[in-house]
């Protein structure tokens, strides 16, 4: 028995401490004292490696003894099966690794009376460890090229040459009066004027040749 003692106080000592355990108050707002059934208040929760338990009475009449399992039977602890005591009225009892703890009162009469309690630690689920921080998002595609970039740019049209308009056609040619005809009579008046006037006849060759003659 005194080995087994020594070595729950060994794996308290050595066990490390498991962050984010739970803390329980034994026997809720009853607290540690005679009358709660302290099996029934054990069974309601799931204990693990990291965990407290929290003795909460009046230090005159009660304490809390940490014992093996023959002592817990028989509800009278040898010095050799005692494990852990505390009498403050406010004890913390670690629980700091997996395994079976059996506490008691030692006051007389007060195990028999119920004042004792049994819990069975499981072993600590691992915490995940957090996970890794998300990438950034993958920058935004560029917004497709536009029309104009995918058309080549086209030289501006060459001014298309106009004709120029042909000149005007030449005006028709004035026609010429026709000359009137002389009337029948216009020789021999002329004969009859040229003599008047005084105008001298040749006659050459048969052909009269009229000169006429003004003073």
């Amino acid at each position: 028995m005194a080995a087994t003692a020594i070595l729950l106080l060994l794996l308290a000592a050595a066990s490390p401490r498991y962050a984010g355990g739970t803390d329980y108050t034994v026997g809720d707002s009853d607290g540690w004292t005679i009358g709660p059934n302290y099996d029934a208040w054990s069974q309601q929760y799931n204990f693990t490696a990291g965990d407290t338990l929290a003795f909460n009475y009046v230090p005159v009449l009660h304490d809390v003894y940490q014992v093996t399992l023959d002592a817990f039977r028989t509800c009278q602890p040898a010095a050799v099966q005692t494990v852990r005591m505390w009498a403050s009225g406010s004890d913390v009892v670690d629980l700091a690794a997996p395994g079976d703890y059996y506490f008691l009162c030692n006051a007389p009469g007060h195990c028999f009376g119920g004042m004792k309690l049994s819990v069975s630690v499981a072993v600590a689920l691992a915490t995940p460890p957090p996970p890794p921080p998300s990438s950034p998002p993958p920058p935004p595609f560029p917004p497709p090229p536009t029309l104009a970039l995918l058309t080549p740019a086209l030289p501006p049209p060459s001014p298309v040459a106009v004709a120029a308009p042909p000149p005007p056609p030449p005006p028709p040619p004035t026609a010429l009066p026709t000359p009137a005809p002389l009337p029948p009579s216009s020789g021999a008046s002329l004969h009859g004027r040229l003599d008047v006037a005084g105008i001298s006849c040749l006659a050459v060759t048969g052909l009269w040749i009229s000169f006429p003659c003004w003073s």
